[in-house]
């Protein structure tokens, strides 16, 4: 086999990593921008691995896994970083883990002159369900009145005949004002959220 031909060969495979290098960032790439921090960081680490030899693309993925380890403490634990819109994404994605049956109608549904609902979904039953997200850090006091509204708007413009509405706040970390509230609002309840990267 001559030189001529084991370069180009060589360069066909070249390419064909690259071109394979750039898919692989653009779909972990993807994950980060919807806020999938852990599958993400799996994907840019496996592509670092698979694609060492392609090193703009290695480069950037690197840029990127620096930028997820930045949200994580010494504990592993992002889940004070968190933003809301992208816990708005992972919510979406595991809504059977926060009650099994639930199912979305819309993300962000907007009640003129009330507000905006993070996730309007349907229980197993059909009744509506209000999910409202407040990330870590963030003051409780006006979560309990936020959703009380929004609930009361979707009994009184969405709801039909016996159909039921309740609320499910999903915070980082409950504070006992935020408990004694709801524990005198029995259509409400509440729900944490965490992440860790191990």
């Amino acid at each position: 086999m001559t030189d001529s031909i084991k370069s180009k060969r060589k360069l066909k495979r070249q390419n064909q990593d690259e071109d394979a290098a750039l898919c692989a960032f653009e779909r972990a790439h993807e994950e980060f921008t919807h806020g999938h921090f852990l599958e993400a960081q799996a994907q840019f680490r496996a592509l670092m691995k698979e694609y060492a030899g392609v090193q703009e693309v290695i480069a950037y993925a690197r840029t990127y896994l620096a930028i997820i380890e930045s949200r994580v403490n010494a504990n592993g634990d992002i889940t004070s970083k968190v933003h809301e819109a992208n816990l708005e994404s992972i919510i979406v994605e595991q809504l059977e883990i926060i009650e099994k049956g639930l199912r979305l109608v819309k993300r962000q549904y907007i009640c003129p002159g009330v507000g905006r609902i993070d996730l309007l979904c349907k229980d197993k039953k059909g009744n509506f369900v209000v999910i409202e997200l407040k990330k870590f850090g963030v003051k409780h006091d006006s979560i309990l009145d936020q959703i009380l509204r929004y609930m009361g708007y979707v009994k009184v413009h969405l709801a039909k005949g016996n159909q039921k509405v309740r609320g499910i706040i999903i915070v980082g970390k409950v504070d006992e004002k935020l408990r004694y509230a709801v524990s005198a609002a029995p259509d409400i309840t509440i729900k944490t959220f965490n992440l860790t990267i191990e």
